[in-house]
């Protein structure tokens, strides 16, 4: 009682979420499974913020960073800072038109971005995001917004994206998770998931990202990459299983989604 059905689906003898989840025994046969994360930074509004936040997390070991600012000038003081090797993506959140979109992508050639996230509001406008795509020059990526598998069928319908990102947390569950990479693998859309979460939307992004999504080609045959937030908290319960080193997170092998709140965290955090 009181757990996710996706748990009580694995429970202990059974396996972890990414055996059942792909109906493969082997899913989780080696415990020491690393995934390449990128770091998501906050937004800085400030250049010289920008670049010492980038920097900062290229000296943690992360060799992919996305941005969220939405000026030429950010973006290239982060190029600056990470230099070439590191690869930048750019989310933008969706503040503009699809030809104030289709003009900024422009100027952003230059920078060689490994994708450029929602440019456009409003953010379920796939006819103008595709509008964008064509146009842009640099490959485009959405749908931490949409909210459903049938909201993904129309956005790769109207060509509206290369790379798709659902949301664990709100497509609705694993089971709409495995639904919206089932489609996209049908219409040839990389799909790398959205997943700014420190808890269990982070853990079954990575159980579901292992499982269901391999290899990226995009990223010379390593694992898709893996969104972790880039900012420290308080106190985090589960800051054991979910540590990256080296810009790498571990796969948790435990049953379930793999990993249990730490109790003492919880006590600290405990308000009477």
């Amino acid at each position: 009682a009181g757990k996710p059905l996706w748990q009580l689906l694995a429970p202990p003898g059974a396996g972890a979420v990414p055996q059942v989840a792909s109906g493969d025994a082997a899913a989780t046969a080696n415990a020491a499974v690393r995934l390449p994360a990128y770091a998501s930074l906050l937004r800085y509004g400030d250049p010289e913020l920008v670049a010492r936040n980038a920097a900062h997390a290229r000296a943690q070991g992360y060799r992919q960073i996305k941005l969220h600012e939405i000026t030429v000038d950010a973006v290239a003081a982060a190029r600056a800072a990470v230099g070439p090797d590191v690869a930048l993506m750019m989310d933008c959140n969706c503040p503009w038109t699809a030809p104030e979109a289709i003009a900024m992508a422009e100027r952003l050639r230059a920078f060689d971005l490994a994708w450029f996230e929602e440019p456009v509001w409003p953010p379920e406008d796939y006819p103008a995001l595709a509008r964008v795509r064509r146009a842009a020059g640099i490959p485009l990526s959405a749908g931490e917004n949409a909210m459903s598998a049938d909201d993904f069928e129309r956005m790769f319908e109207a060509g509206a994206v290369d790379i798709a990102q659902p949301s664990v947390t709100k497509i609705g569950g694993v089971s709409a998770f495995i639904e919206v990479a089932e489609r996209a693998r049908r219409h040839g859309v990389r799909v790398v998931a959205h997943s700014p979460y420190f808890g269990p939307g982070l853990l079954a992004t990575l159980h579901l990202s292992y499982a269901l999504l391999g290899t990226d080609s995009a990223q010379g045959g390593a694992a898709a990459p893996i969104e972790y937030s880039f900012c420290e908290l308080g106190e985090n319960p589960l800051h054991r299983a979910l540590a990256v080193v080296d810009g790498t997170i571990a796969l948790p092998d435990r049953p379930g989604l793999g990993a249990d709140p730490d109790p003492s965290t919880l006590a600290r955090c405990a308000i009477d």
